[in-house]
């Protein structure tokens, strides 16, 4: 049964050209792929369009995987590339855009709306701090609390160790910590 294959019986399978081991690694993946997108690009559309194109290059570059590899690592690896390549392009932008929530949030909360806004506010708080660390510390808490992966998860994704990926995520922690207090 196809859809029981493990990764590497599907990626030799793929490099055969068999448009069902594609089916079931979008099954597989297409979910988690299009959130992690989500999570770094900030638009659901954006995030589906990225996912996209990293299928088409996929499958276009099929006859070239490297069956030693995670294809899991190689699928985020490649979203994670096209999504940041869109989140600079974008980071004007988006700014602008969670200024305007941010302030729309403050009105609200002066209005006497305490409890609930200031929840909302301090997820706003939270996301506009993570906007703010450097790419790679932004990858690698949304890989680790969005995506909830192992940090041998967030190394291959990230060409690094997991020793490096926890340490670089725990500089991310302490970084935010800095940027939500102040």
């Amino acid at each position: 049964m196809i859809s029981a294959a493990d990764d590497s019986t599907l990626i030799h399978l793929l490099k055969k050209s068999d448009e069902n081991a594609l089916r079931v690694l979008l099954s597989r993946y297409i979910e988690p792929l299009t959130r992690f997108a989500h999570s770094v690009v900030g638009s659901l559309d954006v995030a589906e369009e990225i996912v996209q194109r990293v299928v088409v290059r996929l499958w276009e570059n099929r006859a070239n995987l490297d069956t030693e590899r995670s294809i899991k690592a190689y699928l985020y690896r490649a979203v994670k590339n096209e999504g940041l390549k869109e989140y600079r392009s974008n980071r004007v932008r988006s700014t602008y855009i969670k200024t305007v929530q941010l302030e729309s949030s403050l009105d609200e909360q002066s209005k006497g709306f305490r409890s609930a806004e200031n929840d909302s506010l301090t997820r706003l708080a939270i996301a506009e701090a993570i906007e703010n660390l450097s790419e790679r510390r932004m990858i690698a808490v949304r890989l680790r609390y969005e995506s909830d992966m192992s940090y041998q998860e967030m190394g291959e994704i990230m060409g690094i160790s997991p020793a490096a990926a926890m340490q670089l995520t725990l500089r991310a922690l302490d970084d935010l910590r800095v940027l939500i207090e102040v």
